[in-house]
């Protein structure tokens, strides 16, 4: 014969209730927490530091930011390289936000640190072999004239791929000891087998 205890049985079922009730409670303010920070903590303001080549509405475009939308769930590295893809001319690019209601949005200036001659004009690159520009009609005194490279990917907004002797990586390293050597300007690089 079992005998069961109804107190017992009653304290464990007041127990799961109070517990329920207290889950319930911390998840109902979590909810409200999180829908007033989307509905208040809105992007009123986008302001924009150091466009020399674009224009403030060019960057807040490429960047896919509009006002009204929460400063919550930016995704700012995303948006770093969104800017830095669609605007090949931008580097360094760094969105901030600024709580309550503001993003700041700091961009640098890509200068043309080389140029390779493809016979119809230049691809312009900077000095992390971002591609600048493909059909570039003049040589820009800032970039170098570059030979020797196999080129087989070429996107505005996109590091360039090589093949061939010389990898895009090889290239990167090469430039980087050279401006660390305090060589001065480059004024031609020619990376071609014969000069090897």
């Amino acid at each position: 014969v079992s005998i069961s205890n109804p107190t017992r049985t009653h304290d464990s079922i007041g127990k799961i209730k109070n517990a329920l009730i207290v889950t319930l409670l911390f998840t109902g303010a979590a909810c409200m927490i999180a829908l007033l920070c989307v509905v208040i903590l809105k992007i009123n303001t986008i302001e924009v530091v150091n466009t020399d080549r674009y224009t403030e509405t060019q960057v807040i475009e490429a960047a896919g930011i509009k006002k009204g939308s929460s400063i919550l769930f930016l995704n700012v590295e995303k948006i770093n390289k969104k800017i830095e893809k669609a605007l090949p001319y931008t580097q360094n690019v760094k969105t901030e936000r600024k709580w309550p209601d503001k993003i700041t949005i700091k961009t640098e200036t890509a200068v043309a640190t080389f140029a390779v001659d493809t016979g119809n004009g230049y691809i312009l690159l900077s000095d992390s072999c971002k591609v600048l520009e493909t059909s570039a009609e003049f040589l820009v005194s800032t970039a170098a004239p570059l030979k020797g490279v196999v080129i087989e990917k070429c996107n505005p907004g996109e590091q360039i791929k090589l093949g061939g002797n010389v990898s895009t990586e090889d290239l990167i390293s090469l430039i980087t000891a050279l401006r660390d050597s305090d060589i001065g300007n480059i004024t031609s690089l020619d990376l071609s087998e014969e000069s090897c």
